[in-house]
């Protein structure tokens, strides 16, 4: 038994799966949750911020879980075509603000838009 980093026990190698369900499944999917035919996250930096809230604060993982969050929704934006430019350490700071619960979800979104830039073809 091994025990994550918001201090529950975990069997195994850490989370409740991929996509069918857990605290894996559960994250991933949220971004792509809808109500009455339009999602609930509108716009990319919304859903990209939503992967990158759900996983940090589901932590499905024994460890990793913000790194893991972070490059979901780094991976998403380049998915979109969108890189972000981070010349300091504000996504790093932004992953720390999420888990101290200093940053929500709409900051890391506008952390997103702003350090956006089109992905180089």
């Amino acid at each position: 038994m091994q025990t994550g980093e918001g201090g529950e026990e975990r069997r195994g190698g850490g989370g409740g799966g991929g996509g069918g369900g857990g605290p894996v499944g559960c994250a991933i999917m949220t971004p792509q949750a809808s109500f009455g035919g339009q999602y609930v996250h509108n716009g990319i930096f919304e859903m990209a911020a939503a992967y990158a809230f759900h996983i940090a604060e589901n932590q499905p993982f024994v460890d990793g879980n913000k790194r893991t969050a972070l490059a979901s929704a780094l991976v998403f934006l380049d998915w979109h075509q969108i890189e972000t430019e981070d010349s300091g350490d504000e996504l790093y700071n932004a992953m720390i603000g999420l888990a101290q619960k200093k940053l929500d979800k709409a900051g890391l979104a506008k952390l997103f838009q702003k350090l956006a830039k089109p992905a180089k073809e």
